[in-house]
């Protein structure tokens, strides 16, 4: 009997041990983290989001830059959020559809296509990649889009143990020791911390500017087909949304298009819709956005505010038409909304005087 008591206390030692070990690591793992302050912020804000979302829209730049949730907020009061890091990895963005439906019941996802017709970088960790993946939080989830990812990117495993463990990646970042939104970070949640706001609710205002002429003459009806590797990894969130039943739209948002680029998306979008699944190319609606690309864009593939205020009017009046959205602004649920909405307000106004005197001084 006392035998069979000093060997359950020494289990109890040796578990509370662990336990210790374990959340010690956790602690140094969020403390060294050394991603885009922008991913982090973004994808910490999502895992913080206290109110059901209509519409969560995933992507690169192409999509923090052009999507506005506060402008969107303003027009049409739907509930709206980007998962969205810069230079996301095409190899992360299943990962992020099923990071979405683990912890929201979107009534749609949005996808933007474009970053499927070029080839990802093959036997490498890119900073795309990182900056998605080492934002997580450390568990199960996290372990299965790493490995997702190493898999079909072809990691070799002395580099994907860095992946799988990014304390290894980071454990030099000494840094983090003496940064105060390091500690404030440490258990990878933004809580009431008063740190640097730089998106709202994923979306990143913009205030420069680049004159360009309109594209319209490049946009093609042909088909060219995209990177086999990278085409693949979009079928298979065609397939993963079609197969568990989630609300999937493909999107291509605007730019000063090259004509292989419109081949490129046509057959993206041909292939969605095979699928059953919508699409909505904003390329081939540069006059019913009211696109002026002498004023609205600050390089080929980018908006600014400007160019975000006419893209999220448009699309935000038709997701609310086309998927019964109901407007939230008065629903006190959602009065955290109109809070930040002031301070997002002051930004975007402060950006758009900006722009415009940039306007004048180029002409």
């Amino acid at each position: 009997m006392e035998n069979k008591k000093q060997s359950a206390g020494r289990l109890l030692k040796v578990a509370v041990f662990l336990s210790i070990i374990f959340l010690l690591f956790l602690f140094f793992t969020y403390l060294f983290r050394n991603t885009d302050y922008n991913a982090r912020q973004n994808v910490l804000d999502f895992y913080e989001e206290d109110t059901e979302l209509d519409v969560v829209f995933i992507g690169a730049s192409n999509i923090y830059r052009y999507w506005d949730p506060m402008g969107a907020w303003d027009a049409e009061g739907i509930a709206t959020r980007n998962y969205s890091v810069s230079s996301m990895d095409a190899a992360t963005y299943l990962s992020a559809v099923k990071d979405i439906v683990r912890t929201q019941n979107p009534k749609l996802i949005v996808v933007e296509a474009r970053r499927f017709r070029r080839e990802e970088a093959q036997g490498e960790i890119v900073f795309g990649a990182r900056n998605m993946l080492d934002s997580l939080d450390f568990g199960m989830s996290r372990m299965k889009a790493v490995h997702y990812y190493c898999e079909k990117m072809n990691i070799p495993w002395e580099d994907a143990l860095s992946l799988y463990i990014d304390l290894i990646q980071y454990h030099d970042n000494y840094e983090a020791l003496t940064t105060k939104l390091n500690w404030q970070l440490a258990d990878n949640r933004i809580g009431d911390n008063e740190i640097e706001r730089r998106t709202y609710k994923g979306y990143a205002i913009s205030s420069k500017h680049e004159v360009f002429e309109d594209p319209s003459a490049n946009l093609s009806e042909e088909r060219v087909n995209p990177d086999e590797n990278s085409f693949q990894l979009y079928k298979e969130i065609l397939e993963y949304c079609k197969e568990n039943e989630i609300p999937l739209m493909i999107l291509s948002m605007p730019m000063v298009i090259k004509e292989e680029e419109s081949k490129g998306l046509n057959v993206l979008m041909d292939t969605a819709e095979a699928y059953g699944i919508p699409v909505f190319d904003m390329n081939l609606r540069y006059e019913e956005i009211g696109l002026d690309f002498s004023t609205d864009f600050y390089d080929p593939h980018h908006v600014n505010v400007l160019g975000a205020d006419k893209v999220t009017k448009y699309l935000a009046s038709y997701l609310k038409e086309e998927y019964d959205l109901v407007d939230h602004r008065e629903d006190p649920a959602y009065g955290s909304w109109n809070e930040l909405y002031e301070e997002y307000y002051a930004e975007a106004e402060k950006a758009r005087a900006e722009v415009k005197v940039k306007i004048e001084e180029e002409k």
